[in-house]
């Protein structure tokens, strides 16, 4: 019975041992002596001639330096670039002070009447130069690559990329996005305004949820895999501090709550799945003041700061949790459906998500009872409400979106074709913005017209997005 035993135990271990070696080998490693450099492409041209061209290196270069970011084959269409930003390579280089970014082209071509036809090179290695470019250890930055098409052909057979260069600079921008890649340990950063990615953050090891303070200035992110926070200067793009929250073990999600109006500190609820409770983090004193016993696997997590409350649903008992956030004690629970995934606030009611029923229950914020359920084909996972009343919701199990009129009656299910995970909305620019976790993008959606606009490349495994307007 012994050696038996032993023989089990020592066949769960090679089983555990062969999956753990599996994760980190399909897991890209940032080393920590370099720094990460991030190369996509763009044109302002909406109806550009049909040209392509191929990419074989791209180096980056100073007086004492020369380092590869890129090598290979990478084909770019004007066609493709046209219709949205295009990720082209991804390199880990050595720190220093770079002036200068080189381009090898290996063959170009246009499409014509009669054909496609081969373009002849000016010049292979075409150089720009790089004002200020410093890049330091186990930081992240984005190089843009701006291309004219139109002005990328001479004489009708000579390719001459007509191309500018913009390195990643701190930012008075005040449309942004910010998108946590929680296969990597780093944050995307968009600009709203060109829907164009302009920038990197690297934080902690697989970075999910996000929530930005009062005032716009900070924006906290929570590191699941090294148990810490990451407060994200969102002016000049950079960390400026970190939180460890050691007493955490399955970190997952997180909300904001403001000290009092326009307050630049406040806490930071975040929701311990393995502990079932909530940590709460004073943003001030940078430390860990109390945990909160909820419901088993607590997942989501949302803040109402007129309330002063945070709701919190538990998975495995199927409920939903209201804590005051004044002296931070459990106030309400309310019974929901099977594994409540997500909540939306809206018109003084939450609206809860529950995956394993396909059931979205509506309760009263007031009289904490559910009001009514919202029975659906697919699983909800998340939804947020807006757009004068309009209700969103992602299936992730099911790869759709479902989009509702005022009245939460349904008016379209669209396939995604991936596995959508948060959404954020931005009604000025009519657009919805959703994380898909399997193909790394973020996905653009016109809610009016009930389609997609155009998919981003940011990281891999995107789980939160969220929205800066100060």
């Amino acid at each position: 019975m012994r050696q038996a035993g032993l023989r089990v135990a020592v066949c769960v271990f090679l089983l555990l041992l062969v999956a753990s070696c599996k994760t980190i080998s399909d897991t890209p490693t940032f080393p920590l002596s370099k720094a990460r450099v991030l190369v996509y492409i763009h044109t302002d041209s909406f109806l550009p001639p049909d040209i392509e061209f191929t990419i074989s290196k791209i180096e980056l270069r100073s007086d004492n330096l020369k380092e590869t970011v890129f090598e290979g084959l990478k084909k770019i269409s004007s066609m493709e670039v046209a219709k949205r930003q295009v990720f082209v390579a991804e390199g880990f280089v050595e720190p220093g002070d770079y002036s200068a970014i080189v381009i090898t082209v290996k063959s170009a071509s246009i499409r014509r009447r009669e054909g496609r036809s081969s373009l002849r090179l000016d010049k292979e290695e075409v150089e720009f130069e790089l004002k200020h470019l410093r890049l330091r250890r186990g930081e992240s930055t984005v190089v843009q690559i701006a291309w004219n098409p139109e002005k990328s052909v001479e004489k009708r057979i000579i390719f001459v990329p007509a191309f500018s260069v913009k390195p990643q600079r701190p930012s008075a921008r005040e449309l942004l996005l910010f998108v946590s890649n929680s296969g990597e340990n780093y944050i995307t950063v968009i600009d709203r305004s060109v829907e164009r990615v302009i920038g990197a953050i690297t934080v902690g090891m697989a970075p999910t949820a996000m929530a930005v303070n009062e005032t716009g200035d900070l924006l906290y992110v929570l590191n699941s895999g090294s148990r810490t926070i990451s407060i994200v200067d969102t002016t000049h793009m950079r960390v400026r501090d970190t939180i460890n929250i050691d007493v955490g073990i399955d970190p997952a999600d997180m909300a904001f709550m403001p000290s009092e109006e326009n307050s630049l500190e406040g806490k930071l609820y975040i929701t311990n799945r393995l502990y079932n409770n909530v940590i709460v983090v004073d943003t001030f004193t940078r430390r860990v003041i109390k945990s909160i016993d909820v419901g088993l696997s607590p997942s989501y997590i949302l803040a109402d700061s007129e309330r002063r409350e945070v709701y919190v649903t538990a998975e495995r008992t199927n409920e939903l949790t209201i804590i005051d956030t004044v002296d931070d004690s459990v106030v309400g629970t309310v019974k929901v459906d099977i594994r409540p995934t997500g909540i939306a606030e809206y018109d003084d009611k939450l609206y809860v998500f529950c995956e394993g029923g396909s059931i979205i229950e509506v309760i009263s914020q007031t009289d904490r009872k559910v009001l009514k359920e919202i029975s659906l084909t697919e699983r909800p996972t998340r939804g947020l409400k807006g757009f004068g009343g309009r209700m969103f919701v992602v299936s992730r199990k099911e790869g759709v979106i479902i989009f509702f009129n005022s009245s939460d009656v349904i008016t379209r299910i669209l396939r995604l074709d991936g596995e959508p995970v948060e959404l954020a909305t931005d009604e000025m620019r009519n657009r919805l913005y959703i994380t898909d976790y399997r193909d790394g993008e973020l996905i653009f959606i016109d809610p009016i017209g009930e389609v997609i606009i155009k998919e981003i490349r940011v990281g891999k495994e995107p789980y939160w997005v969220v929205q800066l307007d100060k």
